[in-house]
């Protein structure tokens, strides 16, 4: 999947209403400015204030962006609901081993380590994980404890 994909759920909306108030502080300003010092003045703050919109919206949208090594807003919330999805998976198995497999996922990556008995709960371990929607692969470094 490419990183321009929808989303599951929407990104927290207090950066939204951040960005509603300084717009607000700022128009506000300026009508109050208008009034008093005229039109030279107005022409300039209207700049200056378009120049600060630009910015805060370049800033907003650079700052929810990822990065290589970096998930975005969007898919954090989107590797927690994989996460969880596989933790609940692995627990409705029948192996009590399975519920202390630690679960990590990176954009769609999930990543199994920790300890099991067998190499048989390992693979199945695997293959659970890997039939959770969203779960593009599996990297398996579970380990299986020795003299089992």
């Amino acid at each position: 999947m490419s990183d321009e994909r929808q989303h599951r759920f929407p990104v927290d909306s207090e950066s939204e209403y951040s960005l509603q108030a300084a717009t607000f502080g700022i128009i506000s300003a300026l009508v109050f400015l208008s009034q008093s010092y005229g039109v030279l003045i107005m022409n300039k703050l209207k700049r200056i204030a378009c120049a600060s919109g630009i910015s805060i919206v370049l800033g907003l949208t650079i700052g929810c962006a990822s990065t290589p090594t970096q998930e975005s807003a969007g898919q954090i919330i989107d590797s927690s609901v994989i996460t969880t999805n596989v933790k609940a998976e692995l627990a409705s198995q029948d192996l009590s081993t399975l519920l202390d497999v630690e679960v990590e996922t990176f954009r769609d990556v999930v990543q199994l380590s920790g300890f099991v008995d067998t190499q048989a709960e390992k693979d199945m371990a695997g293959e659970v994980a890997s039939n959770v929607d969203g779960v593009v692969r599996v990297e398996n470094n579970l380990i299986v404890k020795p003299g089992s």
